[in-house]
């Protein structure tokens, strides 16, 4: 099947008006073409896109993240002293025994993670605990 050319003037193109061709041929010109055309609209857009957002944004953005910055800062402060209230409640409804033991635990367990030793004295005079045999039991 052919198709006569009337509409299709390109300068690369041979093709003349009212030229003979198949219908493949001008199905991939008319494609290419198509591309060419989509390619050059993105690269468009992507330019003003590049270009707009720094003239437009630049000083406005600041403001209101220095203060949304400001506001997160005021929160955490105000939660450290819920927090911290908290803590102290809880210690003082405890007894002193209690107070005294959950001390001591804190101190234990903040060396332990921090991977410190024991005080060389205390460990060379604390007993050492006999380690039970593996038995079937």
């Amino acid at each position: 099947m052919q198709i006569i050319i009337n509409t299709f003037n390109e300068k690369n193109c041979s093709l003349k008006k009212g030229d003979k061709i198949k219908k493949k041929t001008m199905n991939r010109i008319n494609k290419n073409k198509g591309i060419f055309m989509k390619r050059m609209l993105q690269s468009a857009f992507f330019l003003l896109f590049l270009v707009s957002p720094v003239v437009v944004f630049s000083q406005s953005a600041s403001k209101q993240e220095k203060k949304i910055e400001r506001m997160k800062e005021k929160r955490m402060e105000e939660d450290l002293k819920l927090y911290q209230k908290a803590i102290d409640r809880h210690n003082k409804i405890q007894s002193k025994e209690t107070r005294k033991r959950m001390k001591k635990d804190r101190k234990h367990a903040f060396r332990h993670n921090e991977n410190k030793r024991e005080f060389f004295l205390k460990r060379w005079f604390t007993p050492k605990q006999k380690k039970k045999p593996a038995g079937n039991g």
